[in-house]
């Protein structure tokens, strides 16, 4: 984890659960992988994003994408953008990203948190207009 605020609930948008997100993970697990994404390799620093993030600038030039200020942290400020659309509470918010306040209220390190119902009723409300991610849907597997 980068940060201490990387150790948090998040829970997983609907629109990657009907993606195969739940079943990718698994898939991770029965391998034995320690990591989510095992193919990504660390950089000289010794962190996983840095090469992605290279890989990842140099396929937005690739499909005409590349523009000033589109990376693959653009995402984050989507997300947060995507919050902000959804009226999204400025607290749960916060949580959600990961977000650290420069207040330090003592009353933020007081209780557990927010709940995990709560925290995935939240972020299921974000939306993207005009992003149609169905032609990625998996069919359930009957067990």
């Amino acid at each position: 984890m980068k940060t201490a605020a990387s150790y948090r609930v998040v829970p997983v948008h609907p629109e990657l659960l009907r993606i195969g997100f739940a079943r990718y993970v698994g898939d991770r697990r029965r391998a034995k992988d320690n990591r989510l994404f095992p193919d990504l390799s660390q950089d000289s620093l010794g962190l996983y994003s840095g090469k992605f993030s290279k890989w990842f600038a140099r396929f937005l030039v690739s499909c005409d994408a590349g523009k000033e200020r589109t990376c693959f942290h653009a995402f984050r400020h989507t997300f947060r953008d995507g919050l902000r659309e959804a009226k999204i509470d400025r607290d749960i918010a916060l949580t959600l990203g990961g977000w650290t306040t420069s207040s330090g209220a003592v009353a933020d390190s007081y209780g557990q948190g927010y709940s995990p119902r709560l925290l995935y009723a939240a972020i299921s409300t974000i939306a993207y207009p005009g992003l149609d991610l169905s032609h990625l849907h998996t069919k359930s597997v009957a067990g």
